[in-house]
């Protein structure tokens, strides 16, 4: 099969209840299946963050029933556009309908991927990475106060020190329309994408993400392994991965774009 695909996620060592969610589908047959993957990480306390990060997968469950492999993959930038937009409006609905969940949110990045490319979008922190070649790059932008400042040349200690570092900028679930980024880039034989919640890159550094991608047989290996360091590592949050590899024929020349 060209695509082995798995998704893990763990409590943490520090919380009591999983806030954390994902899917990891595969519609149609190979080696024509497309893939469709996500990892949503909620915010707002245990019953809210819970909430709003399953609304959040609800919302692309239900975007994708009913659509065969060949149109998930045309339609795909459409399609996980869609799935957020009514993501952020059932989780605003049902916010306002109990008081309890007035300030649920959460952040989601997904991807829909078959062997002509792989389209992802994100809101939030919660990231996706390509590791190729021996190489890890981070291909979504996080949307949180942190990045915003380096990008703005901000000093480190600056940005440690500052009480707005762990502001989320752009999440499900706070304004009435969302603005979704949209990426797209091609397959290669061996490339492993992997979608993972901030208990895990938030502990891990590229480089340790890299090693185990590189180390691990499986896709399955890879994920536990993933989830395992970051516990390692204090475990301070829920820790979820989504890993997917290519094993097919190259599509084209690989490159990313937004």
């Amino acid at each position: 099969m060209p695509f082995t695909a798995f998704g893990y996620s763990d409590t943490g060592r520090q919380r009591s209840a999983n806030e954390d969610q994902f899917i990891c589908l595969r519609l149609g047959d190979p080696p024509e299946a497309t893939h469709v993957v996500a990892v949503a990480d909620g915010m707002g306390g245990h019953a809210g963050g819970k909430v709003a990060s399953g609304l959040a997968i609800s919302a692309l469950e239900a975007q994708i029933a009913g659509v065969d492999a060949r149109s998930a993959k045309a339609d795909a930038r459409e399609m996980l556009s869609a799935a957020f937009q009514s993501a952020n409006r059932e989780i605003l609905r049902i916010a306002a309908a109990d008081h309890k969940l007035t300030d649920m949110g959460t952040t989601m990045v997904a991807a829909v991927i078959s062997e002509s490319g792989a389209v992802l979008a994100n809101l939030g922190d919660s990231r996706a990475y390509l590791a190729r070649s021996g190489l890890i790059g981070q291909i979504t932008v996080d949307h949180s106060w942190k990045e915003e400042a380096k990008r703005h040349n901000l000093p480190l200690d600056e940005i440690a020190m500052s009480p707005f570092r762990e502001t989320i900028t752009r999440s499900l679930g706070v304004d009435e329309s969302v603005r979704v980024d949209l990426f797209e880039l091609a397959m290669r034989p061996g490339d492993c994408i992997l979608l993972c919640s901030d208990g895990v890159h938030d502990l891990l550094s590229d480089t340790e993400i890299l090693a185990a991608i590189v180390a691990g047989k499986t896709p399955e290996g890879i994920g536990r392994r993933l989830v395992d360091l970051a516990n390692d590592a204090g475990g301070h949050d829920n820790s979820t991965c989504v890993l997917i590899r290519y094993d097919g024929s190259t599509t084209d020349d690989g490159g990313a774009q937004e």
